[in-house]
């Protein structure tokens, strides 16, 4: 156990747990303006922040998926801080005869 200032209560102190103080500690930097402070809370609270997503699938097989499939893949994909992720999709074609 560790003395820290009481957040509620700026002239006291209160004992918590060692683990209890750094995590106050990194909420005191987040409300400071410490971003990372604020980024590592979010990735333990909600996982680490996919930085992309690559998928191998066709129009067609994207076709093909159900409207429940297809909620089921974005909500894996949502980790409730971030936009919803966007899906492209880019198809190779063959030219045709016609095409210079």
């Amino acid at each position: 156990m560790v003395d820290v200032v009481d957040p509620q209560r700026k002239h006291a102190t209160i004992k918590v747990s060692l683990y209890e103080a750094m995590a106050l500690g990194q909420i005191r930097a987040t409300i400071k303006g410490n971003t990372n402070a604020w980024k590592e809370i979010q990735d333990s609270l909600f996982g680490k922040q996919l930085s992309g997503l690559n998928f191998n699938i066709t129009s067609e097989e994207l076709k093909k998926l159900s409207e429940e499939e297809l909620d089921a893949l974005l909500k894996k994909l949502d980790r409730g801080y971030v936009k919803m992720p966007t899906i492209s999709i880019i198809e190779a074609r063959q030219p045709d005869d016609d095409d210079p």
